[in-house]
C-alpha cells in the first residue's frame, strides 16, 4: 500500500502515471515537429492535471515542463538522430518515462520545395528562362 495514503486515510493505493510517446520516426532540420504524449495516462488523474517534463536531446537536463504540457511542438537544429525522454508525474511524485528517437535529415534545399534537385519541370524552366535573359543581354553587347 501506498504510504502517503494510509497517511491521508485513503483505503486504495495510488497508481502510478504510464507514459506513452508518439513522434514521426523522421524530420528534417528546422520543421515544426509534435511530440505526443496525449495518450498517457494515470488511473486516478486526468491528462491535464499531470506534470509532463521533457529531455528534448537526452542530456539529462529537462528543456521543457509544465502541467498539462502533452504535445509540445519543437524544431531541430542539427541534422542526426535525436532522442527524446518523456517523464510523466501524478500529484504523488510518481513518475513513468518514455523514450523516443528521431531521425533528423538537413533542411530542404533553398525554396524548399527540392525541385531544382530532381530536375523537375520548374528547373527546366528555370534554365530556359536563365538561358534567353543571358542570350540577350550578351546581344545587347555586341550591339545587335
Amino acid at each position: 500500500l501506498d504510504t502517503q495514503a494510509l497517511l491521508l486515510g485513503e483505503t486504495e493505493p495510488n497508481g502510478a502515471p504510464v507514459a506513452r510517446l508518439a513522434a514521426p520516426a523522421a524530420a528534417r532540420v528546422g520543421d515544426e515537429v509534435l511530440l505526443d504524449a496525449g495518450a498517457s495516462q494515470d488511473p486516478e488523474e486526468p491528462l491535464a492535471s499531470l506534470w509532463f517534463r521533457w529531455d528534448l536531446d537526452y542530456d539529462g537536463v529537462w528543456e521543457r515542463q509544465g502541467r498539462g504540457d502533452a504535445r509540445p511542438r519543437v524544431r531541430f537544429s542539427t541534422p542526426g538522430t535525436a532522442w527524446i525522454k518523456l517523464e510523466v508525474e501524478d500529484g504523488w511524485g510518481l513518475a513513468a518515462q518514455a523514450l523516443v528517437r528521431v531521425t533528423v535529415s538537413p533542411a530542404s534545399p533553398a525554396g524548399g520545395c527540392g525541385c531544382a534537385a530532381s530536375g523537375g519541370p520548374l528547373a527546366a524552366a528555370l534554365a530556359v528562362s536563365w538561358f534567353w535573359r543571358r542570350r540577350r543581354a550578351m546581344e545587347r553587347r555586341a550591339g545587335g
